[in-house]
């Protein structure tokens, strides 16, 4: 209860962390990550009947020493990091940490509503009903799960009784107690549950704050101490409402290998049109194009966007790293994925940008324009602009017979100019929807 009234604090940067011991600390110690860690390890080590409440001091003292744990591979003052211990080290800490930073509560449910209801609604005839298979797996239809998932984060950070009832009118017809025990099926566990998923993640000595928190899986508590739910970090159940479609879907269909029908389906017919909606509400309509074939059963890239001074080069992937690579930053596992992910996505670019230079299909009237590559991803991958990941994406380049001139990385200022262009243009897309 203590981790999740903090974390909504947090979360929102509420008013009433000013009169709290946290104000003079925010956000040099206490940060959401700690918190997460917290929640985990107590649910994990006690149980739902402790009488010791956990005080805000006590709290304070434990984000302070959680700051202090000293990393295996770069904090051992006797061995020298090499240069990749010390990018793997970023590596993992950025994803311990980045998710709880993003803000923007709004284009979390803005992107998920546009991708599994009206978009999903759109590509219906395409091979895979979004809707009627989530409505298999949950019960619910898309747009009530995401409604019952937004009243739930609305009462978070203090116990929430099950079911609940809600003043505002239009939710009464969702927030049945039928609905709520369905979405509930998803979201929550009790404390043996929550363990029984822990028990099963990859764990490594000295890297028990990287390893996957099923607080991520499982954002609500059941706790039979309070007849009720606790939450302990809110931001994680807006995830899992919102992101988590694609992986409540993506499971479902899972066959145990590379083949997923709604992988394949999501990737193509959901994220790419996803993608190039976002194109056309920022460049003219006539300025976008879409993937066409170049001969010999090669395709371009997903998109190309002309602009006056250069021609951006597109490619839309679902998926990026691991959490085995996410969490521990394995060279072998990160080069693997990398490999298998991103790299084959520069390589749709590069095919691109030489039919241009050949003047194939209709890309000719691109020839003498610069071309520049972007790999955008459903996924989160950070950092990908630093060595350890150029490093390896260049290196698999390289080894590539018909890419001998790999345009990656050229024109950075440029390139990341149009970086913030693009964001603020679908940032303000997203926000300006219902």
């Amino acid at each position: 209860i203590a981790i999740g009234r903090l974390s909504r604090a947090l979360e929102f940067d509420l008013p009433t962390l000013e009169a709290s011991i946290f104000r003079r600390w925010i956000p040099r110690t206490v940060n959401q990550w700690q918190l997460a860690c917290f929640a985990r390890t107590l649910i994990e080590t006690s149980d739902d009947h402790k009488q010791l409440e956990v005080t805000d001091k006590v709290l304070l003292w434990a984000c302070d020493r959680y700051n202090q744990i000293v990393d295996p591979k770069v904090g051992n003052p006797d061995v020298e990091p090499t240069e990749r211990d010390i990018l793997d080290f970023f590596i993992r800490t950025s994803f311990e940490q980045f998710p709880y930073q993003g803000g923007h509560f709004g284009n979390e449910i803005a992107r998920a509503f546009l991708l599994f209801e009206e978009i999903a609604a759109a590509a219906r005839d395409e091979g895979f009903d979004v809707s009627e298979s989530f409505e298999k797996i949950s019960g619910l239809s898309v747009r009530d799960f995401m409604l019952l998932g937004v009243a739930y984060w609305a009462q978070a950070g203090k116990p929430i009784p099950s079911p609940f009832t809600s003043s505002v009118e239009s939710l009464k017809g969702t927030l049945t107690p039928e609905n709520q025990f369905k979405f509930l099926a998803l979201a929550s566990t009790d404390y043996k549950g929550f363990r029984a998923c822990q028990a099963v993640q990859d764990k490594r000595l000295g890297f028990e704050r990287f390893e996957f928190n099923c607080l991520n899986t499982f954002p609500l508590i059941r706790s039979d101490r309070f007849k009720g739910l606790l939450c302990p970090i809110p931001t994680l159940l807006l995830r899992r409402f919102t992101r988590g479609i694609y992986y409540y879907l993506r499971d479902a269909y899972s066959k145990g290998g590379r083949d997923n029908e709604f992988s394949t389906f999501f990737g193509k017919s959901l994220f790419e049109r996803y993608v190039g909606e976002q194109l056309r509400s920022y460049f003219p309509p006539e300025k976008v194009l879409g993937e066409r074939d170049i001969g010999n059963s090669a395709k371009t890239c997903d998109w190309i966007v002309d602009d006056d001074e250069f021609v951006l080069l597109i490619e839309c992937k679902t998926t990026g790293l691991t959490v085995e690579a996410k969490s521990f930053a394995d060279a072998a596992v990160l080069e693997e994925d990398l490999k298998r992910r991103i790299v084959s996505g520069v390589r749709a670019c590069e095919r691109t940008r030489l039919a241009i230079e050949k003047g194939e299909s209709d890309l000719g009237r691109f020839a003498g324009k610069r071309a520049i590559n972007l790999i955008v991803l459903y996924d989160e991958v950070y950092l990908f602009n630093s060595p350890p990941y150029r490093n390896i994406v260049d290196a698999e380049l390289k080894n590539v017979e018909d890419l001998m001139q790999a345009a990656w990385g050229k024109g950075k200022p440029e390139f990341e100019g149009l970086l913030k262009t693009a964001r603020e243009g679908v940032e303000r897309d997203l926000l300006g929807r219902p």
